[in-house]
């Protein structure tokens, strides 16, 4: 009898929890950010499918020229892994005025289809220009996915949970880099391409019960149905009506298009300069600092590093520790997302990046120091993964509305031509000694570091309309905000 007491009183003071969780529109805020939550899994999804296209290669080329139902010949290799970097850049180029033309969510479900396709013309390829066709495909969407995600996740996002949600992409892409590898290590290619379909296939059934981005319904002049999307991710609490009230008197004697002279005006203007030079020397710090160089060239770093016996570490085995580390530091960045300081956490994981780096000069010079070196490397590769996944997370908040999706599509076309130029001289710099090479690493993102100290600005928690409306004002403690 005690026990069912208990039991009742603990019902009867769960109910009247609930209803003043009601009454005071906790219940329904929580029901709101479960829509967030969805809106991130399926946009994160589509992250996935990427990092599947990114880490496919190092594990499929060896098996391709050893399986005699495809035709092959030497030096395919090489274009099969070079083509989606190649048409990444194409993606990035188109994506912007996709997303400005047709919307957030819209762009989402039309990336899901080169996504399947390519994977589908992969798996059932026989000759070489079929597995081109494929590779360029996933390798297309591949480029556009980045300012895809990160501006409709930007947009959708309450601002207290902003910052967490905006690593979630990050993290789903180092994730597909993971089982990429782990999938096309042990199941059969084939078989293994068409596993990598699923993603890109649960995304497109996904985004069928979710709704576009408000921020983009009410740039566009559809104020009516940008405020219904907005409070159905948002709700109708005083905090959310604010902003909203903010976003639309913004929009109010503005046209839904740009004339040719508004995009020369706009284009020119300081709210999109300013951010453009910052978005530069963030992807400066992310590429040159040379952690997604790293996998493309993991046994000769290795053998330069720890000598030329490869039975200190299988190759396999250290892309493995490389992509554990990575997503290791996704997950402890996304845990203390809400509550961390991004400008600080990125600007301090840049400068101790550049520290490791020059330690690692300095194993470079004496070689006999394996266990420091091996301990520098790992410290590398997880302050690096930290500036890596969090440089995306700023692109989604810097730009204008009306321009998010031109600034986002830029954004990607500055970070795949630099992660090209990186990956293209990481074999000279490495050929002319690891000392060079790292040294060279170390006083790029050193000086991007030092740059972005000043005019990084602190975006985490404040809302995309004030952001936007920092950059044309004079006051300069909004857009630069101390460490």
């Amino acid at each position: 009898m005690n026990i069912i007491k208990i039991i009742v009183l603990l019902m009867k003071i769960l109910k009247t929890n609930i209803l003043e969780g009601i009454k005071n529109n906790e219940i329904r805020g929580s029901q709101h950010l479960y829509k967030q939550v969805l809106a991130t899994l399926a946009s994160s999804l589509l992250c996935l499918s990427a990092g599947l296209t990114n880490g496919i290669s190092a594990v499929l080329l060896p098996k391709l020229m050893h399986d005699s139902s495809l035709s092959w010949e030497s030096g395919f290799g090489s274009w099969i892994a070079a083509i989606a970097p190649i048409s990444s850049i194409l993606g990035c180029v188109c994506v912007g005025t996709l997303l400005d033309g047709f919307g957030r969510r819209t762009v989402h479900i039309i990336l899901a289809f080169p996504f399947m396709a390519g994977w589908l013309a992969m798996a059932f390829a026989e000759d070489f220009p079929t597995m081109m066709v494929g590779r360029f495909l996933t390798g297309l969407s591949y480029g556009a996915v980045r300012p895809t995600t990160i501006i409709y996740l930007g947009e959708i996002s309450d601002p207290k949970y902003r910052g967490i949600i905006l690593l979630c992409p990050s993290l789903a892409l180092n994730l597909g880099v993971l089982l990429s590898h782990v999938i096309g290590s042990f199941i059969y290619w084939r078989t293994s391409l068409l596993i990598c379909i699923a993603p890109s296939a649960i995304m497109f059934a996904m985004l069928f019960f979710i709704k576009e981005s408000p921020y983009w319904l009410i740039a566009q002049g559809r104020v009516e149905e940008g405020v219904e999307c907005f409070r159905w991710f948002r709700g109708n609490g005083a905090t959310a009506e604010s902003e909203l009230q903010n976003v639309v008197e913004k929009q109010k004697g503005k046209t839904s298009k740009f004339s040719a002279k508004e995009l020369f005006d706009t284009l020119r203007s300081s709210a999109f300069i300013r951010p453009t030079i910052t978005v530069v020397f963030i992807f400066l710090t992310v590429q040159m600092c040379g952690i997604n160089a790293f996998p493309f060239y993991a046994y000769d770093l290795l053998r330069t590093m720890f000598g030329d016996d490869e039975s200190y570490i299988a190759t396999f085995f250290l892309i493995m520790a490389v992509d554990l580390i990575r997503v290791a530091a996704s997950i402890v960045i996304c845990l203390f997302g809400k509550k961390m300081r991004r400008k600080l956490t990125f600007v301090v994981a840049a400068h101790g990046t550049t520290v490791i780096l020059f330690g690692l000069v300095v194993c470079g010079v004496y070689k006999d120091l394996f266990i420091l070196s091996l301990t520098l490397l790992v410290l590398y590769t997880s302050l690096a993964s930290v500036v890596a996944s969090l440089g995306w997370t700023f692109i989604a908040e810097l730009y204008p509305t009306k321009v998010r999706g031109i600034g986002s599509g830029l954004s990607g076309v500055i970070c795949f031509g630099l992660l090209s130029v990186c990956v293209k001289l990481t074999p000279g710099l490495l050929w002319s000694g690891q000392p060079v090479m790292y040294g060279t690493f170390a006083c790029v993102t050193g000086v991007s570091a030092v740059v972005l100290t000043f005019i990084l600005p602190e975006t985490n928690g404040r809302r995309l309309q004030d952001i936007e409306d920092s950059y044309n004002t004079k006051d300069k403690d909004i857009i630069v905000t101390p460490l």
